[in-house]
C-alpha cells in the first residue's frame, strides 16, 4: 500500500514490523524463562531434570537468540564458549584427579552433573566470551553464597547432599534476561564494550 505526497510514493504497510520483532522478542523471552523455571523446579524437588527438558531449553535458545543476533555470531559464542568449558573441565578434573585421585566419570557422578554441564553447552550461545566468563563467575559465586546461608540458617535440619546448580543458574538467568529486556538493553551476544574498555 502506498500513496502520494508531492509526487513522491510513501509506502505504509511496513509500519507494523517494529512492533511484529517486539512481539516475537518478548514471546520468546516468555518461552525461555517458562522452560528456565520448569528445570528449576525439577532441579530443587528431585536433583534430576530430564532430557527431553534440555531439548527444550535448546529450541528456546536458538528462538531466543536466533531473534537478537546473527546466526554467525552465536556459532561463534558456542564454538568458543565450548572451548571454554572443556578447559574448566580438565582443569576441574586435573584439581581432583591431584588431591582425591578420582576419575572423569566420578567426578560427573559426585561433585558435578552432567545435567550442569549441559546447561552451559546450550545457554553458551547466548553471551560472547568475555560475558560468559563474567556470568559463570557471577552466577556460582552468587550460587555458593546463597546456599551457604541458606545452609546456615537452616543448620538444624538436615541440608541435602548436592546444589541444584543447574535450576539455581536458571532462575538467575531467567531473571537476568527479564531484566535486560526490560531495563537494561545490553548486548550479551558480543564483547565490544569490555573490548574497548580494556584496550589502552
Amino acid at each position: 500500500m502506498a500513496r502520494l505526497t508531492n509526487g513522491k510514493s510513501i509506502t505504509t504497510k511496513n509500519w507494523w514490523k517494529p512492533f511484529r520483532t517486539n512481539a516475537m522478542q518478548l514471546l520468546s523471552l516468555i518461552l525461555l524463562t517458562a522452560v528456565f523455571a520448569a528445570m528449576a523446579v525439577r532441579d530443587f524437588r528431585l536433583r534430576a531434570i530430564e532430557g527431553y527438558y534440555y531439548l527444550l531449553l535448546a529450541a528456546t535458545v536458538v528462538f531466543y537468540a536466533g531473534l537478537r543476533a546473527p546466526a554467525g555470531m552465536l556459532v561463534s559464542n558456542l564454538l568458543i564458549n565450548g572451548c571454554l568449558l572443556l578447559l574448566l573441565m580438565a582443569v576441574l578434573w586435573g584439581y581432583f584427579k591431584v588431591r582425591k585421585g578420582i576419575s572423569l566419570q566420578t567426578l560427573f557422578m559426585s561433585k558435578l552433573g552432567m545435567g550442569d554441564l549441559l546447561f552451559w553447552v546450550v545457554t553458551a550461545p547466548l553471551f560472547a566470551p568475555f560475558h560468559f566468563i563474567a556470568w559463570m563467575i557471577g552466577s556460582l559465586c552468587t550460587i555458593l553464597i546463597a546456599y551457604g546461608v541458606w545452609h546456615v540458617a537452616g543448620s538444624r535440619q538436615q541440608a541435602p547432599v548436592t546444589i541444584p546448580l543447574a535450576g539455581m543458574q536458571a532462575v538467575l538467568l531467567g531473571l537476568l534476561l527479564i531484566l535486560n529486556q526490560g531495563v537494561l538493553n545490553y548486548n550479551f551476544f558480543e564483547d565490544s564494550f569490555i573490548l574497548s574498555a580494556i584496550q589502552p
